[in-house]
């Protein structure tokens, strides 16, 4: 409704030209470890993230022009507010869906990093912001992330 097209966005474009290139892509989550992170909430907290989901899609279109300024910008603090909001609110949720998940980003991307080739590192908006975000771990770690336009 709001005019995106899935195949439009930033990782399709960016697996499509990695094939262009015969650049290799590993993906560093499946739909399956995805739908883990959900399934193991507890039935109350599925519920009410299933409920803020559907509230929010109402409200998303007014939301969505500063959303994708900020994200041009790369001015990942106004992100931040808008994508942790909510999450933020349900400690189990966030917990399981984006720290939990981010432990595990951030180990598959320092093994990366240690290999002392350039990588590039393609994750979704909601991973990378705020103090629990990949890119303030990979500071915290020592390594320098930096945004590529």
């Amino acid at each position: 409704q709001l005019g995106f097209a899935g195949d439009q966005g930033v990782e399709g474009h960016v697996v499509r030209s990695a094939a262009a290139s015969g650049t290799e892509v590993r993906g560093r989550e499946t739909l399956a470890g995805q739908l883990e992170a959900l399934d193991g909430l507890s039935p109350a907290a599925q519920r009410r993230f299933l409920t803020t989901t559907l509230d929010e899609a109402v409200t998303l279109g007014a939301e969505i022009d500063a959303i994708i300024a900020a994200w041009r910008r790369g001015d990942t603090t106004a992100l931040a507010a808008p994508l942790l909001a909510d999450l933020a609110a349900e400690p189990e949720v966030y917990r399981r869906v984006v720290v939990a998940r981010n432990d595990r980003f951030l180990a598959q991307v320092r093994q990366l990093a240690a290999s002392g080739d350039d990588v590039l590192v393609v994750g979704g908006t909601l991973h990378l912001v705020g103090a629990d975000g990949l890119i303030a771990r990979l500071e915290a770690a020592g390594l320098r992330p930096r945004a590529v336009r």
